[in-house]
């Protein structure tokens, strides 16, 4: 898990440098190939509203990182930017969200405020990266679950233990826009060993907890300085066994 663990955690700190960069993209959980890949995909907003023709930003944990194009484009149908190995061996790791971007011909928006979008990403990521050496194995996965030709688009069932996101997820009107009809896509469970312990809107930042109440991580954040290690550490002792 030490090693699959640097490899999700990192996607999560692409996944939140790409959205704070560029406050358009969101990202969702893929599995194509028949659910033979695990893929933390970036599209735009305008993409997931009206499958537009524009770039799909792929990490495949399980391989390279890549940019597809949607249909009705000149650019080729797939091109591999990188490898995870490039992450961890240069020392400039904004190389690969630069050549991202370069290749996804998307402009990033320097100077533009974090979003709860992006914090939620970040948070994702130091969580796993915090828990990753010790002996539950912690993960972030999406409420909706896209397989690819497998069991087509259903829903992983985590949310249903947490009332409050199921309440929000079926009544917020703006997050079903945004997400393509599709609210639970930005639903995402936070796993001690396959087991939620915690739910979390990412297109709010609201972290939802069983027995306790709803957290909003961008006050949060802001309480304790603007520094998510220690959001991040306060929510794993209450999460520890």
């Amino acid at each position: 898990m030490t090693a699959a663990g640097l490899i999700y955690s990192q996607s999560w700190w692409v996944a939140s440098e790409l959205v704070r960069r560029n406050p358009d993209l969101i990202a969702e959980e893929t599995h194509p190939g028949g659910g033979t890949y695990d893929v933390l995909q970036l599209v735009t907003t305008n993409l997931l509203r009206n499958h537009s023709s524009q770039a799909q930003i792929m990490l495949n944990r399980a391989g390279s990182l890549q940019v597809h194009f949607t249909a009705f484009t000149s650019a080729p149908d797939q091109i591999v930017v990188g490898h995870w190995s490039d992450l961890f061996e240069d020392t400039d790791s904004y190389r690969v969200i630069k050549a991202i971007e370069d290749v996804a011909q998307i402009t990033p928006q320097l100077g533009a405020p974090s979003s709860d979008r992006s914090l939620a990403y970040r948070f994702f990521a130091n969580t796993i990266n915090l828990a990753r050496l010790g002996k539950p194995k912690w993960d972030v996965r999406s409420e909706r679950l896209d397989s690819s030709g497998m069991a087509g688009v259903t829903l992983n069932g985590y949310i249903d233990r947490f009332p409050e996101a199921v309440t929000d997820a079926r009544n917020e009107p703006v997050l079903q826009m945004a997400a393509g009809t599709d609210p639970y896509r930005q639903f995402w469970a936070i796993l001690r060993d396959a087991e939620p312990v915690a739910m979390v809107n990412a297109w709010e930042g609201k972290l939802y907890r069983q027995g306790g109440p709803t957290v909003r991580l961008s006050e949060q954040y802001e309480v304790l300085g603007r520094r998510v290690t220690p959001l991040v550490c306060g929510m794993l002792q209450q999460w520890l066994p």
